[in-house]
């Protein structure tokens, strides 16, 4: 923008063809009009971010003008109810009368959401790499079709592959694929681990478990806070859920809630940015909460404790105690 002012306000006196050099001579207003520029710049970099850039830790975000030439907020009263429902379920954040959105953001969630899209949003967590070729968006009566017959949120402008369509429509096992995509893996490690092992015998070295060692039962006990509540805690490394925050046993994108039929009541994990993990992020967690209680007394207890869990899991030490979780995170 600089240089097209620049040139609009510039006569050219010299050109030198071989070293393409050009002097050029300004105008009178030319220093001015300039600085009025970089002022008017300035002014937009120090807007306030919008509630949308805060509820979603992007605040630098806020104002950029990669998609739109212009800068400023919206209220609800600016966006259509269909767009306030798309906002809310790519977003987490239910729009109040005070709440703004900038234009950059409401150009990304609402606008141009669907074409921001690249690649497949793996939603059955099958994909080794990002699938991009020949990928169909979902639309808001696909999304709370398939939210509500798979148990695991569909956000309204994602993308699945042809593989994905394959599971949706019932010509392919999920299951089956996760277990030979695990068993995959599990050769490799396997393998992995016996060409480290070609090494010369270490003698009774090998025969040291840490379960048995009294200096290790020890520290396992010091280590088991009391703040850590409401928790089935299963120990040996093992997991609950997997890297993208679903339950391992199940597949299902269970809120930290305990309510199955919730889209994401708490605000945007700063690790993984889902809206449904609770005070720790959800994947790779070795811990689910057994229960909870919200505001005026209810226990909802959780139905998924000690589902799906090994027999080796199931007789080590569970560790259960009692907390609430504040509601007040709840955007109603």
């Amino acid at each position: 923008m600089i240089l097209q002012i620049i040139l609009s306000h510039c006569r050219v006196t010299t050109m030198h063809s071989s070293n393409r050099v050009i002097f050029i001579e300004t105008t009178k207003d030319f220093r001015e009009l300039i600085l009025g520029k970089i002022s008017e710049i300035s002014c937009s970099d120090k807007m306030d971010p919008c509630s949308v850039g805060v509820q979603l830790q992007a605040t630098n975000e806020c104002h950029k003008t990669y998609y739109t030439r212009h800068t400023g907020f919206k209220t609800k009263e600016d966006i259509s109810s269909f767009d306030l429902l798309l906002l809310q379920l790519r977003t987490g954040m239910t729009l109040s009368e005070k709440d703004t959105i900038c234009f950059h953001h409401a150009k990304i969630y609402i606008e141009r959401f669907e074409d921001l899209q690249k690649s497949c949003c793996d939603p059955f967590n099958m994909h080794r790499k990002l699938s991009k070729k020949n990928l169909r968006a979902i639309d808001l009566h696909d999304a709370t079709f398939l939210t509500a017959k798979f148990g695991r949120q569909f956000v309204p402008g994602w993308k699945l592959c042809p593989k994905c369509m394959q599971v949706i429509n019932g010509s392919v096992d999920v299951e089956a694929e996760e277990r030979q995509r695990r068993r995959l893996d599990s050769d490799g490690r396997t393998a992995k681990a016996l060409k480290s092992l070609q090494f010369a015998n270490p003698g009774r070295q090998t025969e040291f478990t840490p379960e048995t060692s009294k200096r290790e039962k020890r520290r396992l006990q010091t280590k088991n806070p009391s703040f850590n509540s409401d928790r089935q805690v299963i120990p040996a490394k093992s997991k609950v859920y997997d890297s993208q925050g679903l339950l391992l046993y199940s597949g299902m994108d269970l809120c930290d809630c305990l309510d199955e039929d919730c889209l994401g009541c708490f605000y945007a994990c700063p690790k993984c940015g889902s809206n449904k993990c609770g005070t720790e992020c959800r994947c790779d967690r070795k811990w689910l909460y057994e229960q909870i209680e919200i505001e005026g007394g209810e226990i909802i207890r959780n139905k998924h404790v000690g589902k799906g869990l090994h027999a080796a899991e199931m007789n080590s030490t569970v560790c259960s105690q009692t907390k609430n979780i504040q509601t007040a995170t709840k955007n109603s």
